[in-house]
């Protein structure tokens, strides 16, 4: 989530969050996006299973690229909605080479949901920033796998479905499917559904309803990244419903993990000019 600091520091000084339920301990979350290294073998296993390939092209000294991996491919609801695709990631300026002049690739990151057979049913070629891009694998996500999807009854389909729904703003089916999965899902998919349906209430402006998930998703989250997304919805939620400040300390906290994001950022950003022409 992409904010100007100032914004934060009004929102610091007139905004409250609810105090974080009690983490859960089930065992260790899935931290991160599970990409395969071959292409070959992302074909292979998509050929095989139905899942459209998630093609993602990368270099070592692309800064938004490694800006994707702290930030987007952590998210928890880009790492549920992932496990809908077969993603590979290739480094462009090395075995993803002979892809570059296939997709008429232009720039870091790219990426491209592809099917079985190479064909492009959807792209990216842009940087994304957490909400944006698990909104975008919900989008890019074919219509036809997505509507099966849908019948479908175990709890990691039914949390995936909820966060679809979320995502295309579907109140009453993002209700529904997270309803259906209450008490039968691990604590990263309870993040992931929780922190996709909240933002959605927020999105529709109705900020009570959204306060309980993003309060429960606020109190699961160890991640800063994530954490500062929820943080800063659930201060939306009190800023809008007037609530008073009661929680400051903790919003400071929020916005100091803000500000050493952004100059992360900016030394990273620093360290790209400073490579050789040949290199970029």
């Amino acid at each position: 989530m992409m904010r100007n600091l100032n914004v934060v520091a009004i929102l610091i000084a007139t905004t409250a969050i609810a105090t974080p339920v009690a983490a859960k301990s089930d065992g260790p979350p899935a931290r991160q996006i599970q990409w395969m290294n071959s292409l070959d073998k992302a074909t292979t296993e998509a050929q095989s299973t139905g899942k459209p390939i998630l093609l993602y092209l990368t270099a070592d000294y692309c800064v938004y690229c490694k800006q994707m991996d702290k930030e987007a491919f952590i998210d928890t609801r880009a790492v549920l909605l992932s496990q809908l695709f077969v993603p590979c990631k290739l480094d462009g300026e090395h075995e993803g080479k002979p892809l570059i002049k296939k997709y008429d690739v232009k720039t870091y990151p790219y990426e491209a949901v592809i099917d079985g057979g190479g064909a492009i049913l959807a792209s990216a070629p842009e940087y994304m920033d957490s909400d944006k891009y698990t909104k975008t694998l919900a989008t890019d996500y074919p219509d036809v796998l997505r509507l099966r999807l849908m019948g479908q009854t175990d709890a990691t389909s039914e949390a995936q479905a909820a966060i679809l729904s979320a995502e295309f703003d579907d109140l009453t089916g993002a209700e529904l499917y997270s309803s259906a999965i209450a008490g039968d899902t691990s604590v990263s998919t309870k993040i992931a559904v929780d922190h996709a349906v909240g933002a959605a209430y927020v999105r529709a402006k109705l900020y009570d309803k959204a306060i309980a998930p993003l309060t429960t998703a606020a109190g699961l989250l160890a991640d800063c990244h994530e954490g500062v997304g929820v943080h800063l919805l659930l201060a939306d939620c009190y800023h809008a419903l007037g609530k008073p400040v009661d929680e400051a300390a903790q919003l400071a906290a929020i916005r100091d993990m803000h500000a050493a994001s952004r100059d992360e950022k900016k030394q990273a950003e620093k360290r790209q000019r400073d490579l050789p022409a040949s290199t970029k």
